[in-house]
């Protein structure tokens, strides 16, 4: 019996010790697939940055003759932007050629809405100032006691 009982120590302790060195590298994998599944630094946004304009777009009404030309328009941009996201560079240099991207789109949109649907898709795309303002503005001073 004692011996038994020896014998299950044993065991117990080899496996206690074993047990880590066997785990880590399913543990590192693991951690490697959450990290694969995380989009790269910059790249979770592909395509954020048109989701106001697309929802904006889709309250337009476009006619039937205005929506493929608007779709390909966005489209184009859409492309020059992955294209450029993938590009090499520091976001610094690519700034100004995404902002080129952004005009670009923005005046043949101009070109083919009506001036009412220009006046909405600008509403509806300008950033909120007291939005944005009340997101950094300082909180007030708590008054004192």
């Amino acid at each position: 019996m004692k011996r038994w009982i020896n014998i299950l120590a044993a065991s117990l302790f080899a496996l206690s010790v074993s047990a880590p060195a066997f785990s880590a590298p399913a543990a590192t994998a693991q951690a490697g697939q959450a990290q694969a599944a995380k989009p790269a630094k910059g790249k979770g946004r592909a395509g954020g940055g048109f989701k106001r304009l697309d929802a904006a777009l889709a309250k337009l009404n476009l006619t039937a003759e205005q929506k493929p030309k608007v779709d390909a328009a966005v489209k184009t941009a859409k492309d020059d932007a992955k294209k450029l996201r993938e590009s090499a560079g520091t976001p610094q240099e690519k700034r100004p050629k995404n902002r080129e991207i952004q005009k670009t789109l923005r005046e043949k949109l101009m070109a083919i809405l009506t001036p009412e649907q220009q006046k909405q898709l600008k509403e509806a795309t300008a950033r909120k100032k007291d939005a944005a303002g009340a997101a950094g503005a300082a909180k007030p001073a708590k008054p004192a006691k």
